[in-house]
């Protein structure tokens, strides 16, 4: 297997930030897509017989590449994955980098790295490495505290809206006072900012102003759109449903799409009718939400 050579906020040997889904895929062939998390709004793309784990924005463009075995992998000419942490960590200060030790591992934020934990300490090797176009890899966690307000029974979709009192165009300090308690991190597909309400099963997305553009819904809390439970149901059944009802559904992948209602309903990987729905979301229209 040919050594791929990691080209700091550029990419990865020919694999370059900013390409198209659709490119790469025409260019390494069919992956696996999958979900990240129940709340994760982009699909990463699978290629295990590569080692390789492509993630993309909004826009579908190649934004994070994590590599691991059987990858081989090298910054400035040091071999990086599956060898002695410590002589990694040498090499790589003796060809003049400065990579540091976090709370979670190690990395060299101004290049975009995150090194894989290692399983055994310093005598085991780097597991993977996760190359980003950006320097916020290093994610801070803001744990908040709220006691909320939501009342039980669930959440009813408003078409375009949102789920009850969780709309979009909310402020932020609104929403915790309603959801209570939760984690404020960095939003893996670009949002300004992100909110995860775990006990209310609520994750939002904001913008720069901190008002809600996205709005999941996810496990333990339930939601419905007119007679119909949306979470945790076999995909293929909610659409014939859904079909059943009168309600337009287009398919996507590891999504149902309700242009009428202004929502999707998305599965944790694609290619298996099967799977449960594992989140409802509604957001703020795009480019690619209007797409029917």
């Amino acid at each position: 297997m040919v050594v791929m050579e990691v080209r700091p906020l550029e990419g990865l040997s020919q694999l370059g930030f900013g390409q198209s889904r659709s490119a790469v895929r025409e260019a390494l062939g069919a992956p696996e897509p999958f979900r990240r998390a129940a709340y994760s709004a982009v699909l990463t793309d699978a290629y295990s017989s590569l080692g390789l784990y492509l993630g993309y924005d909004d826009d579908d463009l190649l934004s994070t590449i994590e590599a691991a075995s059987p990858a081989l992998v090298s910054l400035s000419g040091v071999r990086l994955l599956d060898r002695n942490c410590s002589d990694v960590l040498a090499e790589l200060r003796a060809a003049g980098l400065s990579p540091r030790e976090t709370s979670s591992g190690w990395a060299i934020p101004e290049m975009g790295l995150v090194f894989g934990t290692p399983p055994h300490g310093d005598a085991g090797g780097f597991q993977s490495i996760f190359i980003s176009r950006g320097t916020d890899v290093v994610h801070e966690f803001e744990f908040f505290g709220a006691e909320g307000q939501l009342p039980g029974g669930g959440f009813e979709l408003m078409p375009h809206k949102g789920f009850g009192d969780v709309r979009l165009g909310a402020r932020r300090v609104d929403m915790r006072q309603l959801l209570g308690e939760g984690v404020a991190s960095l939003s893996e597909s670009g949002a300004d900012y992100q909110d995860t309400f775990f006990s209310a099963g609520v994750v939002l997305n904001y913008d720069a102003q901190e008002l809600v553009t996205r709005a999941i819904v996810m496990r333990p809390a339930q939601a419905f759109y007119r007679g119909i439970e949306l979470l945790g149901r076999p995909c293929r059944y909610i659409r014939e449903q859904a079909l059943s009802s009168g309600f337009r559904v287009v398919t996507r992948e590891a999504e149902l799409f309700f242009p009428e209602g202004g929502f999707s309903l998305w599965t944790s990987r694609a290619g298996d009718d099967a799977l449960p729905t594992v989140a409802a979301v509604v957001s703020v229209a795009g480019p690619k939400s209007l797409i029917t």
